[in-house]
């Protein structure tokens, strides 16, 4: 088989195994129909550090794609092939920056049509709950899939002083323009990426 149809051959196996066609890709489609259709909504949220906050549905939205790229990124690779003639790893970062910018972009682009700040900040929390997850992924994988869910309920809890002001580490609730919030997800993304290049993926 020619060099050029063996790699293109690999890609098409690669993006099979990891499920892109019929994981990834809805929920991308998903991420960007509800985060156009809920920026306006917001709850009551009781905080243990003190009264009620309000708290935005958008802060839950970036789950809608982080789960399930955790989902693809962690399906067995079928064919031995895969591992020994292309890099699968580099196909994968490829895939979660990839996933991450769209993300980005979708809601830099709404935030700024609908003139909304906790839109023009989801992309940031996707990216930071991506490095999250593909650090733990590293250290306890059947830990990763609960801990973007887990770090985004202990936002909501704990995240905020008595003057419902985010605390520096909680991200997900600071405006998108926070220079101290957009460099630790960015710190947080190149981390759990640095780490997810280094592992080797699974196979039967």
């Amino acid at each position: 088989m020619p060099a050029r149809f063996r790699d293109g051959y690999i890609v098409i196996l690669w993006w099979k195994a990891r499920l892109v066609p019929s994981v990834l890709a809805p929920s991308l489609a998903a991420f960007f129909v509800v985060t156009a259709a809920t920026y306006q909504w917001s709850a009551a949220f009781p905080s243990l550090t003190g009264g009620n906050g309000t708290v935005r549905f958008l802060t839950f939205v970036p789950l809608i794609v982080v789960s399930p790229l955790h989902h693809c990124l962690t399906q067995r690779l079928e064919a031995a092939e895969l591992l020994s003639l292309r890099p699968v790893r580099r196909h994968d970062a490829a895939l979660v920056v990839t996933t991450v910018a769209l993300c980005a972009v979708a809601g830099l682009a709404i935030g700024t049509l609908a003139g909304d700040d906790a839109a023009r900040a989801v992309g940031r929390n996707v990216a930071f709950l991506t490095g999250l997850m593909l650090t733990v992924n590293a250290l306890l994988p059947k830990a990763a899939a609960g801990v973007p869910v887990a770090w985004v309920l202990i936002a909501l809890f704990l995240g905020r002083d008595a003057f419902h002001r985010p605390y520096f580490w909680s991200v997900l609730e600071h405006r998108a323009a926070s220079p101290l919030a957009l460099a630790e997800a960015m710190l947080c993304f190149a981390c759990g990426l640095a780490v997810h290049l280094r592992r080797r993926p699974r196979t039967t």
